[in-house]
């Protein structure tokens, strides 16, 4: 007898709500919304057809008992971003759903390489059903969003009609990308690590929120103070708005000012008043003087950590962020960040967080301390403190275990510092003298070359960071780094190559000294997909693969979710590779650690795990968490796996 299949629920959601989702997040938004329509359909219902309720009224909508007995029964649910439809069960129904329950095709297009967005993901795969986004996005700013008066439009008989036909189509599609992509709950890989992540989400990330208050009020009151010097300084345009916050206008200013020797700037980009601030160090003019003033207000006014207050607020539910976190965010299916972006806090925090606030709390000055206390506003629950685990240059160990790497491997294995080593030779120096500051300058020139970049590109990218380097000397970071770790170059070579090769066969190809390093390509049968299957047995996808012809010859192109139709090479794919592999061991990481039963995983940023453990168990958390993330798997069996970790009263770097 054949095993009985799971019944399995499609179902999608039309709301309203005086909350801004974009600015509050599914979840705070859910709390307050009300359901207009559901559609819905089981497996096993009709092709085609796709069942709908209304409460176009807004008086409440009741789902239907087969529904609600479905989703109460611990029924499996297909839902196009889980997280929304979850949160209005949840938060606006009331009913008692489970988020295991939920498959989500929107993290399984992302995961294959696709746009997360239903309409995205349709159009790229060329499905017969497709989202109408431009009826979709018409119903839903007329009747989902309150008017000025916070009353809502009546919803007028033809567009019921249309909302009913949106919905049914939403469904449809969503049942065809379903069975068009490979299921996720199916991927022994993929499908315990999109579990873990829900759980980590709806977890959450618990917020010092009367701290952001505070802070929040410092920096408006230091805003104010500053906007009236630079009023004073630069002048008021006709509009209203500051001179100094007005590229064209402000750049007139400054070019006013500068001495008749000076160049004068063409616009008023970051990149051209960080030049201008560095040529005009130590001037004695006046006139020169006030733009160096002028620079380091506008500066302090265009900070983006202050931001970050208000997002924290916004999505916060008590003093909780849910859903902070993406799951296959981006290509190489890491995790992106969400509401706040807890993967570009910035990552100088502060020393002594406490003194550090304390200070900016009574004395104010928060509009340059601000982007330091961020990542202390994140604080676990009560009776429970950090166990924080960081990869150490996980990547780069990466890219040499994968290369096969001689002088890499070498330096890890001994313990000597690529950083000192890579200044000392770019500098002529004996590493012996290497400074500080020269170090980090070195890290820049190792890190920077390894996915190919030239010496044009590296000499700008030391402009920015204010590393001050003549052209010939980032000519020689590159030549050196080409020359001491020739086996990277040559990784990028046998990537592009056996990439090149599975397209245009149409057979498996594959790079890679053992088994902890074979990489392998696979062109799908409808040749719509390019598989690459890494060592732990997880893949990464390109959409659409083709060879053109290219300037150095065959090149390849790829459509990707964000950036669109893209030329890449084998620099890019060494990247992919590298990226994905060090993102395979943190997911170890993290299921290990749920494992442990001691260690409560609550963010995951870049190369490091955030977890909670309780005060009483943090001795055994942090010796269980630094084991975790130092004991590679048999997949990456003689990784040179290392971590720093540590315990901490609030997230810090």
């Amino acid at each position: 007898m054949k095993p009985k299949t799971e019944k399995t629920l499609f179902i999608d959601f039309e709301t309203f709500g005086a909350t801004d989702i974009k600015t509050h997040g599914a979840w705070v938004y859910s709390l307050t919304a009300g359901v207009l329509l559901v559609s819905y359909r089981f497996d096993n219902t009709a092709p085609g057809v796709v069942h709908v309720k209304h409460a176009f009224d807004r008086k409440g909508l009741t789902l239907p008992a087969d529904v609600v007995k479905h989703i109460k029964a611990g029924g499996r649910i297909v839902a196009h971003n889980w997280s929304f439809e979850h949160a209005i069960m949840v938060n606006a129904l009331r009913l008692p759903v489970k988020a295991d329950q939920f498959i989500c095709t929107a993290a399984t297009a992302r995961r294959h390489g696709l746009p997360g967005d239903l309409y995205g993901a349709a159009r790229s795969l060329g499905l017969k059903n497709q989202k109408d986004k431009g009826d979709g996005d018409y119903l839903i700013h007329k009747y989902s969003k309150p008017k000025k008066d916070g009353s809502y439009n009546a919803i007028t008989p033809e567009d019921a009609a249309k909302w009913v036909t949106y919905g049914k189509a939403d469904v449809l599609t969503m049942c065809e990308l379903f069975d068009t992509l490979p299921r996720l709950d199916h991927d022994p890989h993929e499908w315990p690590v999109f579990q873990a992540d829900q759980r980590m989400n709806l977890r959450g990330l618990r917020i010092d929120t009367k701290s952001v208050k505070v802070l929040k009020e410092r920096y408006e009151r230091d805003v104010t103070a500053l906007e009236k010097q630079a009023g004073a300084l630069c002048g008021v345009e006709p509009s209203g708005t500051l001179t100094i916050k007005s590229p064209i206008p402000f750049t007139a200013w400054v070019n006013e000012r500068l001495t008749a020797a000076r160049q004068r700037i063409k616009n008023a980009q970051d990149l051209t008043l960080r030049q201008l601030a560095r040529q005009l160090t130590g001037t004695t003019d006046k006139g020169e003087k006030l733009i160096l003033k002028a620079l380091d207000l506008r500066r302090s006014l265009a900070a983006s950590a202050p931001k970050k207050l208000d997002a924290m607020l916004n999505y916060a539910d008590g003093d909780t962020v849910r859903h902070a976190f993406l799951y296959a965010g981006t290509h190489t299916v890491r995790w992106a960040g969400r509401a706040f972006q807890p993967q570009n806090l910035p990552r100088d925090a502060a020393e002594n967080w406490a003194a550090t606030f304390k200070a900016t709390a009574e004395t104010g000055k928060a509009v340059d301390v601000i982007g330091s206390l961020l990542r202390g506003l994140i604080i676990p629950e009560k009776g429970y403190t950090f166990a924080v685990g960081d990869f150490a240059s996980i990547e780069m160990y990466a890219l040499f275990f994968l290369s096969n790497c001689a002088a890499g491997l070498d330096a890890i294995k001994t313990g000597r510092d690529l950083y000192i080593e890579q200044a000392a030779r770019v500098y002529g120096i004996d590493p012996k003298t290497v400074t500080k500051k020269q170090r980090n300058d070195g890290k820049v020139f190792m890190l920077a070359p390894q996915y190919g970049m030239g010496a044009g590109l590296l000499y700008k990218q030391c402009d920015l960071k204010n590393i001050p380097v003549t052209e010939k000397q980032a000519e020689t970071a590159i030549r050196i780094y080409r020359q001491v770790f020739h086996q990277v170059q040559q990784f990028w070579r046998d990537s592009e190559r056996a990439f090149i090769q599975a397209v245009q066969t149409g057979r498996e190809t594959a790079i890679g000294h053992n088994a902890q390093t074979r990489v392998r390509f696979q062109l799908s049968k409808n040749k719509f997909f390019l598989r690459m299957t890494l060592p732990s047995g997880r893949a990464m996808y390109y959409v659409k693969p083709a060879i053109v012809d290219g300037k150095y010859g065959p090149a390849i192109q790829c459509e990707f979710a964000r950036e669109g139709l893209q030329t890449i090479w084998g620099g890019v794919l060494a990247e992919n590779i590298a990226s994905t592999y060090s993102r395979d061991l943190l997911c170890h990481s993290f299921i290990e650690a749920e494992r442990t039963g001691v260690l409560v995983p609550v963010g995951t940023v870049h190369d490091e795990l955030i977890c909670m453990v309780k005060k009483t168990d943090k001795a055994t958390g942090l010796k269980a968490l630094q084991s975790v993330m130092s004991t590679p798997p048999a997949w990456a069996s003689g990784f040179p796996l290392r971590a720093e970790c540590g315990l901490m009263d609030r997230y810090g770097k």
